[in-house]
């Protein structure tokens, strides 16, 4: 049977929606051998490994750079009125891309070295970010943006650790 999760320092700040909640019935209409997978598979879901302190502390953290370069980018709008669009995707895939790519490089390396990445790879990150805000811009077509730039940014950070230059990152001990 299916076991919830719950949120401790433990396993990280785990949030269990539920999406895959599916009744036992429903499962051996499919396959009766495939329950104790999909319930082993759904226990792990949500888990990041980040300690609850760290991920509030990375949340605080990234609210300051987040209020921080937005009054900067208040002062640039009001001096540079008609550049504001290129402003806004400047900003915005600034911080979409510092952040995108420190979710998917903490899964993988840890806060340290994810934060090493990012500043050894900032202008990629960022051209990244910009390509990311960019359709965000546009309606309906904004809904589906965060899927693909997860997608993106997780193969940014492989192709970035595959990188000669970054070689002496290791992947630690899942």
């Amino acid at each position: 049977m299916y076991k919830r999760q719950s949120v401790n320092s433990s396993n990280g700040a785990q949030i269990d929606l539920n999406l895959y909640a599916t009744t036992s019935p429903q499962l051996d209409a499919l396959d009766s051998a495939s329950t104790g997978f999909y319930a082993s598979s759904t226990n792990t879901q949500g888990r990041t490994g980040v300690p609850f302190g760290d991920a509030v502390r990375d949340t605080v953290n990234f609210m300051g750079v987040l209020i921080g370069v937005n009054l900067l980018a208040l002062i640039l709008y009001i001096l540079f009125a008609p550049l504001a669009p290129l402003i806004f995707w400047t900003v915005n895939g600034f911080l979409l891309g510092r952040e995108y790519f420190t979710l998917a490089a903490i899964r993988r390396v840890g806060r340290v070295e994810a934060k090493k990445l990012r500043r050894r790879h900032m202008g990629t990150i960022w051209v990244a970010g910009v390509l990311m805000a960019m359709p965000l811009s546009i309606p309906l077509l904004n809904l589906v943006i965060p899927i693909l730039g997860a997608a993106t940014f997780t193969h940014l950070f492989h192709q970035l650790v595959s990188d000669p230059r970054a070689a002496n990152i290791q992947y630690p001990p899942r």
